[in-house]
C-alpha cells in the first residue's frame, strides 16, 4: 500500500548543495484521491509538511538540524500559457556562498538570517529575488494595475452556461445534467454568482479553472429545494477579472459522481441587465452533455401582449447542415399550446442564441406558465430534443421596501415617525411570500395593501389586500403582517421583478395612504439572512422632528470578522450627498449628542442603497458591537432636513480575537510583518501558548512580556519612553516611572499591580497591561517587541492614543542611510566616527547580554549549564546521550563506553547504550523469541 505522500503526489525533498537552485514541485496534478486538499491549499506551496503562501520567502525546516537559514526558498505562482495560476512551485537556491561583504566595521549576523549584515539595513535575503524576470514583470504589473483592472471591469455582468461536454482536462461527459450560472463582478473586487441547476447529483462545488483543469477559486456548493444556489469570491486579483473578460477561464460544477466536474461552461459577457420574468432550464432526455436555457419577457403593457424568448445553448446545433430548421413548442402535457418553426443559418458559431415570440397567449395560458404548468421543447429537424419546464425566474436578487410617510400619496408634506419594512420571497410555483413589520405606529391600521405605481390621475389598482395577515404586538405600538400571496398573474409577476409594486399603509388618520414604499431589487449578499433575521430600523429620534425618511439596515459579521452590511432607505429629497456613521462607545451606551469613542464612514450609496463589507476594525468596535453600544447615523434631506438613526447590537466573538494593533503606524522602520507561516504552539512554564500570542510570566519580573513565534519563545523587558518632568517617581507594580507635581515623603506608596486596574486606567492589548492615567509606554507589537518609534498615553477616560513619533528629513538617499543603534527609531545619515563609536558599544552591549544565555530545545527552554537527556516524541529520554546548554548553544554527545564501564556497574542504561556481553546475548535472544 502506497503512503500518503504517494498518493497526493509528493516528491522527496532534495536541497540544492551550494551555488545551486532548485524547483520543488509540491504535488503532482491529476490525483483524484488528493483533489480535495487541492482544492483546500490552491493559494500556497506545500514543502515536507509545512505550506507557504504565493510570494513567500522562507527557510526550510530538516529534522532534526532545525531550520536552514543558508537554504533560501520562495513560493513562485505557476503560469501556464502566460495566465498566473492560484499555486505554485517552492525554489530553492542556497546563499551561503553569494553573501556580499559588509560595508560597516563590526556587522553582525541576525536571528535566523545566513548573512551577516550592517544595523539599519535591509537583509540580504529580503534583497534577494528568486522569482524568473517574466513571472516577476507579469505579477508586478498585474498587482500595480489591481485599482485601474478592478475599476475597469466593475459592475460588468456575464452569463455561462454549463454542460457535459466542455469539462476541461476529459473527454465529453454524456450526462443530462446543466446549469446556468449569472456572475456580477462588484467594486471591491468579488465575484457575486447566481446558478440555477437540473439534473445534478449531490453538487460539492463550483471552480474558477483554466483551460488545464488547474483551480484558481472554489466556493462548496450548499443545495436547496428551488434548485438554485448563491455565493461570492472575495478579493479576486485583478488579472483574474482580465481572463475572464478574454474568455479565458471555465467555469465547472464538481458532484459526487464526478470530482472533477459534471458540467462546464465559459462565461461570456452579457449586456443585458434584465433577465426575464420565466425561464426553463432544458435537459436531454439521453444523456449527451448538452443543454439550453430559455429566458422569457414578458411585454404586458402591449396591447398585442407578446412573450418574447431568447434560447442559450450548448450542443443543440451540433451537426453538418448549414441551413438548421428547429421546432419551438410549448405544451401542456401532451396538447400543444404554441409552436413555432424557424431556420438559421450558421458557419462556424455553433453556439449561436436563438430567439422567438410567442404572440398574443390567452389569460388561462399565462395563468398556467405563472402556475409551473408549461413545460418548453426544442427539437431539430435532425432529431435532438431538449425540454424543460417553465418557472418565474428564480434569481438570487433580494426583494425588499422600506415604508416612509414622504412616500405617502396623501399629505406627505406633514412628516410621520412610523416607519415601515418588508421582505419578500419568491417561489418556483410563483407564490411571493412575504414579510411586513410596523414601527411607532400612533394610529389604527385600516389597510395594508400591495399596490400598482398610480397612474397620472393618481389612480392605483389594488393588486392584494394583506390587511387581514396584520397583527399588533401586545406589549408596544408595532405589528406585523405574515402570509404568501398565492396567485399573481404574469403581469404582476412581471412588475414585481421590475420594481413597479408599493406596499401602501392606511391608518384611521389618514385613511388612504400614511406609509408607503417600493419594492426594490437589490443585490444578494450570501452572509445576510434577511428572511430569518429582522433589520435594524432607521428613524428620527421620538424628541427630534421627524424628516419623513425612513430606513433598515441589515448587518452581519462573518467568523473571519469582516462587517457585511446593506441599507436602504426610502423618502429620500436629495440622493446626493448621504453617508451613514456607525459609531459609539466601548463601555457603556451609546449617546447621539457626538461623544463618540469611534466612527465607521459609509458614502456607498446609489439611490438611497449601500451594500458592501469593512473588514479593518478594531477588536473595540467589535466588542462595542457586541455589548450593543453601537449605533447607525444618517443626516438625510426629506420633508425636512434632520438625521435617521437605529441602535446596532451584532454578537460575535471578534472582539477576543483582534488584536487591534495598527501595525502600519507602529511598526519601525524597515520591519515587515510576517505572513503565511504555519501555526505552531510554544511551551512556556507549564502552559502551552498558540502561535503570535502574547503574556507576562507568572512567577518572574513582572517588567517582562514574551510572545511565542514559531515555536520560539521571546521576551522583551518593558522599554520605557522618556519623561520631560523635573520629578520622576517609581511607583510599585508600574514599571516606568511617571510624573509628579513634587516628591512628597510623606505620602504612602501605591500599591497597585500590573493585573488589577483602577477607573480611568487603560488595558493596552499588545503587552496585556493595565496603565494608569496619565502615563506614557512605548507599544508592543509581537514579533518585534517594543517599538520605541511610537508611543502611547492614557486618557482619563480609560481611552489610549499612540501616536509614531516623526523623523527629521535625511540629507542622503534611503539607500545610504543607517539605523545607529537597534532600538533607534529613525535612520540617519552616515557618520564614519559616530558609526565606530556606536558599533563599539553595541559590541560591548551584545557581549554582555550574550552571557548565561539559556537554550531553547524542542518545546522546553534549558538555563545555562543545565544537563539533560533528550526525549522524543513520546516522552521517552534517550539515556545514551546528554545534552547540556552553554551560553545559549546546545551541544549533545553519545555516550563512548569502555571495558571498565560494563564490570563496574549493572547500570540498565550503560547495558543498553554499550555493547556489554551478557546485554548482548539476551537481546538476541528476545529478537529469536520474537520471530
Amino acid at each position: 500500500m502506497s503512503s500518503r505522500n504517494d498518493r497526493c503526489g509528493y516528491k522527496p525533498v532534495n536541497f540544492p548543495t551550494s551555488g545551486q537552485s532548485q524547483h520543488v514541485s509540491f504535488r503532482i496534478s491529476g490525483k483524484d484521491l488528493c483533489l480535495k486538499k487541492h482544492i483546500q491549499d490552491a493559494d500556497r506551496c506545500w514543502l515536507g509538511k509545512h505550506h507557504y503562501k504565493l510570494m513567500e520567502k522562507f527557510s526550510p525546516a530538516l529534522e532534526p538540524n532545525g531550520r536552514l537559514v543558508c537554504i533560501l526558498c520562495q513560493c513562485i505562482p505557476v503560469t501556464r500559457k502566460g495566465i498566473i495560476q492560484h499555486y505554485g512551485k517552492a525554489k530553492c537556491v542556497n546563499i551561503k556562498d553569494k553573501c556580499p561583504l559588509p560595508n560597516c566595521h563590526n556587522p553582525i549576523l541576525l536571528p535566523g538570517k545566513c548573512c551577516k549584515s550592517c544595523q539599519g539595513q535591509v537583509p540580504f535575503e529580503d534583497q534577494y529575488v528568486l522569482l524568473p524576470q517574466d513571472i516577476n514583470d507579469h505579477y508586478e504589473s498585474s498587482v500595480n494595475s489591481d485599482k485601474e483592472a478592478r475599476e475597469e471591469y466593475k459592475e460588468q455582468r456575464y452569463t455561462a452556461l454549463l454542460v457535459g461536454k466542455n469539462v476541461v482536462g476529459s473527454p465529453p461527459l454524456m450526462t443530462k445534467a446543466v446549469a446556468m450560472v449569472y456572475v456580477l463582478v462588484k467594486k471591491d473586487a468579488t465575484l457575486q454568482f447566481s446558478i440555477r441547476y437540473a439534473e445534478l447529483q449531490n453538487p460539492k462545488q463550483i471552480n474558477v479553472v483554466d483551460s488545464n483543469g488547474n483551480i484558481l477559486l472554489s466556493h462548496d456548493f450548499k443545495q436547496s429545494r428551488d434548485r438554485k444556489f448563491c455565493g461570492e469570491w472575495y478579493n479576486v486579483p485583478s488579472y483574474y477579472l482580465n481572463y475572464i473578460a478574454k474568455k479565458q477561464l471555465h467555469l465547472t460544477i464538481t458532484t459526487k459522481r464526478y470530482p472533477r466536474g459534471e458540467v462546464a461552461g465559459i462565461p461570456e459577457h452579457d449586456t443585458s441587465f434584465d433577465h426575464g420574468t420565466f425561464g426553463a432550464l432544458l435537459i436531454s432526455p439521453i444523456p449527451r452533455g448538452i443543454g439550453a436555457y430559455v429566458e422569457f419577457r414578458y411585454s404586458y403593457s402591449s396591447r398585442r401582449k407578446v412573450i418574447d424568448y431568447l434560447i442559450y445553448q450548448d450542443g443543440f446545433l451540433d451537426n453538418k447542415r448549414r441551413k438548421l430548421e428547429y421546432f419551438v413548442t410549448i405544451e401542456k402535457n401532451t396538447k400543444i399550446i404554441h409552436q413555432d418553426t424557424r431556420r438559421i443559418r450558421y458557419k462556424s458559431n455553433k453556439k449561436a442564441n436563438l430567439n422567438g415570440s410567442w404572440k398574443r397567449p390567452n389569460k388561462r395560458e399565462r395563468r398556467l406558465m405563472t402556475r409551473r404548468k408549461l413545460r418548453l421543447r426544442l427539437t431539430s429537424k435532425g432529431g435532438t430534443t431538449m425540454i424543460g419546464d417553465i418557472t418565474p425566474v428564480l434569481t438570487c436578487q433580494i426583494f425588499q421596501a422600506v415604508l416612509s410617510s414622504s412616500e405617502a400619496l396623501t399629505d406627505s408634506v406633514h412628516p410621520l415617525t412610523s416607519v415601515g419594512s418588508a421582505v419578500f420571497q419568491l417561489h418556483d410555483n410563483g407564490q411571493i411570500a412575504y414579510m411586513i413589520r410596523l414601527y411607532s405606529m400612533k394610529q389604527n391600521l385600516v389597510s395594508l395593501t400591495l399596490e400598482s405605481t398610480p397612474t397620472r390621475r393618481r389612480r392605483r389598482r389594488v393588486i392584494q389586500d394583506l390587511t387581514k395577515t396584520f397583527r399588533y404586538n401586545t406589549s408596544s405600538d408595532n405589528g406585523f403582517a405574515v402570509g404568501i400571496f398565492k396567485k399573481p398573474t404574469a403581469k404582476d409577476l412581471t412588475m414585481f421583478l421590475t420594481g413597479k409594486l408599493y406596499i401602501n399603509v392606511g391608518t384611521s388618520y389618514r385613511q388612504i395612504s400614511a406609509l408607503r414604499g417600493k419594492i426594490e431589487r437589490t443585490e444578494h449578499d450570501s452572509t445576510i439572512d434577511i428572511l430569518r433575521n429582522a433589520p435594524f430600523i432607521l428613524m428620527a429620534q421620538p424628541q427630534t422632528q421627524s424628516t419623513g425618511v425612513a430606513g433598515h439596515a441589515w448587518l452581519a459579521v462573518t467568523d473571519k470578522c469582516v462587517l457585511h452590511y446593506q441599507i436602504l432607505l426610502s423618502g429620500l429629497r436629495d440622493h446626493t450627498t448621504i453617508t451613514a456613521l456607525i459609531t459609539g462607545k466601548y463601555d457603556s451606551a451609546p449617546s447621539y449628542s457626538g461623544n463618540a469613542i469611534y466612527t465607521i464612514i459609509i458614502t456607498d450609496f446609489k439611490n438611497g442603497i449601500a451594500s458592501g463589507r469593512i473588514s479593518d476594525i478594531s477588536r473595540e468596535v467589535f466588542q462595542s458591537l457586541d455589548r450593543g453600544t453601537s449605533f447607525m447615523q444618517i443626516d438625510v434631506v426629506g420633508v425636512t432636513k434632520g438625521s435617521i438613526y437605529s441602535n446596532l447590537s451584532i454578537v460575535n466573538d471578534c472582539w477576543q480575537k483582534t488584536s487591534g494593533n495598527n501595525y502600519n503606524m507602529l511598526l519601525d522602520e524597515g520591519y515587515k510583518v510576517p505572513v503565511g507561516n504555519p501555526i505552531t504552539s510554544c511551551n512556556y512554564e507549564g502552559r502551552i501558548y498558540n502561535d503570535g500570542s502574547t503574556w507576562i510570566p507568572v512567577g518572574n519580573d513582572s517588567c517582562y512580556t514574551c510572545t511565542c513565534q514559531q515555536q520560539k519563545i521571546l521576551c522583551d523587558v518593558v522599554v520605557c519612553p522618556g519623561l520631560k518632568c523635573e520629578y520622576k517617581v517609581k511607583v510599585p507594580g508600574l514599571c516606568c516611572p511617571k510624573c509628579a507635581e513634587k516628591p512628597d515623603k510623606t505620602r504612602l506608596p501605591l500599591t497597585s499591580q500590573n493585573n488589577t486596574h483602577s477607573e480611568g486606567s487603560c488595558y493596552y492589548d499588545g503587552d496585556k497591561r493595565w496603565h494608569a492615567a496619565g502615563t506614557k509606554w512605548h507599544p508592543y507589537v509581537p514579533p518585534f517587541g517594543y517599538v520605541t518609534c511610537a508611543v502611547c498615553s492614557c486618557m482619563t477616560d480609560g481611552s489610549y492614543d499612540c501616536k509614531r513619533s516623526p523623523c527629521p528629513a535625511l540629507n542622503c538617499s534611503k539607500s545610504e542611510a543607517v539605523r545607529i543603534k537597534a532600538n533607534d527609531c529613525c535612520q540617519v545619515c552616515p557618520d564614519k566616527q559616530t558609526l565606530v563609536i556606536s558599533n563599539s558599544e553595541s559590541q560591548a552591549d551584545h557581549a554582555v547580554a550574550s552571557k548565561e544565555k539559556s537554550c531553547k530545545f524542542g518545546d522546553e527552554v534549558f538555563p545555562h549549564r543545565a544537563k539533560w537527556h533528550p526525549k522524543l516524541s513520546d516522552n521517552e529520554e534517550v539515556a545514551c546521550v546528554k545534552c547540556r546548554c552553554k551560553n545559549g548553544k546546545v551541544k549533545c554527545r553519545r555516550k563512548k563506553c569502555t571495558p571498565d564501564d560494563c564490570r563496574r556497574t549493572k547500570n540498565k542504561n550503560v547495558e543498553k547504550c554499550c555493547q556489554c556481553p551478557g546485554s548482548h546475548r539476551k537481546s538476541r535472544g528476545r529478537s529469536k523469541g520474537s520471530r
